[in-house]
């Protein structure tokens, strides 16, 4: 198995675990609307429409995490190297933080437009959120950099 299917495969786990996720955050919106009824919030049908939205966009990201990615059903004798392994799991782990980060900048933004109105209190989600995002986004393009630090020798 290469480098390149082991990422296929990973790539395929992670986008059944945010596919399922996605759904089943689905399944809770009723839920998240009564609690937002309960809690007396300014506008419950938005709160749940925001969850919703959230939900749509972890399983759409996850379907096609799923469906694009496809190892070769070609077998090989070699076995991938420490840096192949590291360089395959830092571009997974790039894709998780950067879905992760990307859904929490935009539940922080929707959740100041639609349910708080007051952005003061949602500046460091947003900065967190979108440092997550950046750190992700660096793991999944410039892992090979990352990998070469690690391992000069794979240079």
């Amino acid at each position: 198995m290469t480098a390149r299917d082991l990422y296929a495969v990973g790539a395929k786990l992670l986008g059944l675990y945010l596919v399922i996720h996605g759904l089943l955050s689905l399944l809770g919106l009723a839920q998240t609307y009564e609690a937002a009824l309960n809690s007396k919030a300014s506008d419950p049908l938005g709160y749940a429409t925001v969850a919703a939205a959230q939900a749509l966009l972890l399983a759409v990201i996850g379907l096609f995490l799923f469906l694009r990615n496809r190892p070769s059903n070609v077998a090989s004798v070699v076995a991938p190297t420490q840096a192949e392994l590291l360089l395959v799991g830092l571009q997974l782990l790039g894709v998780y933080f950067a879905t992760a980060g990307v859904i929490g900048v935009l539940h922080s933004i929707a959740d100041t437009v639609v349910v708080s109105a007051s952005w003061t209190l949602h500046l460091t989600d947003i900065a967190s959120a979108t440092a997550f995002a950046g750190i992700g986004l660096l793991f999944a393009f410039r892992a090979p950099s990352v990998v070469c630090v690690v391992y000069p020798a794979a240079a």
